[in-house]
């Protein structure tokens, strides 16, 4: 089997991170961006969505029976109709190695911050 797969945002990253493609056969389609009025013709008989920003709500899950999988290339899930999904036994997931040095990173800084106090120096700064 073949399954189809539909981008609706990739503008939304930069085009300099590389997304992989799934090791099973597949039709790959990507668009740069997709307005609510798009989107439920480009997701019409997709398997897998990938959006970041386009909205998959409830309308849109319960009237693409061929959906299994919704992949955010995102922070959150607050794009996507969770219940909905659910009730289909949809995933959801972020996209592969989604954050793989941001988030560490992160932690990293926010350690360093924390203890040497940078943000009680800087309030100290400001109050003069």
């Amino acid at each position: 089997m073949s399954y189809n797969i539909c981008f609706l945002d990739r503008a939304t990253l930069r085009h300099d991170i590389v997304i992989r493609r799934p090791g099973f056969e597949h039709e790959w389609i990507e668009y740069e961006h997709t307005t609510d009025e798009q989107t439920a013709d480009r997701i019409a008989g997709m398997h897998i969505i990938i959006t970041n920003k386009v909205v998959i709500n409830r309308t849109l899950i319960e009237n693409n029976p061929d959906l299994k999988m919704i992949a955010v290339a995102a922070t959150g899930v607050d794009v996507i109709d969770l219940d909905a999904c659910s009730a289909r036994n949809i995933t959801v997931s972020n996209i592969r190695n989604y954050a793989l040095h941001t988030v560490p990173e992160h932690v990293m800084g926010m350690i360093l911050t924390l203890r040497r106090q940078v943000l009680q120096y800087r309030q100290q700064v400001i109050n003069g």
